[in-house]
């Protein structure tokens, strides 16, 4: 999980400009612990970028893509359609919040 300002885009990248506040993760590669990283604009499975809201800190932004990762990994894992019922057994923490988020 991470959370920045975009310092440098390529000249083919849309969607962010260098000085964007971001908040993400660099999914299965891991690696968010250096002082930079590059990631691709788009998400795929090597790592997804948003931008921050404004409201937010960027302690508070980086820990958001955990739960958001696991509950809608579980959630398309489950195969839950719209219109289905779905229990969310302790929805106190990260997952459990951001899966009843999803859900709704």
């Amino acid at each position: 999980m991470l959370a920045g300002d975009v310092q440098e885009v390529a000249k083919d990248v849309k969607r962010f400009r260098q000085g964007d506040q971001l908040y993400g993760s660099t999914g299965l590669r891991q690696g968010a612990y250096a002082e930079y990283t590059c990631m691709p604009e788009a998400g795929t499975m090597t790592g997804c970028l948003a931008l921050k809201p404004a409201t937010m800190s960027y302690e508070e932004a980086a820990a958001v893509p955990y739960g958001v990762m696991l509950a809608s990994h579980f959630i398309n894992k489950g195969n839950i359609q719209s219109g289905q019922k779905m229990l969310v057994y302790g929805a106190s923490g990260a997952i459990g919040t951001t899966a009843v988020q999803l859900a709704k």
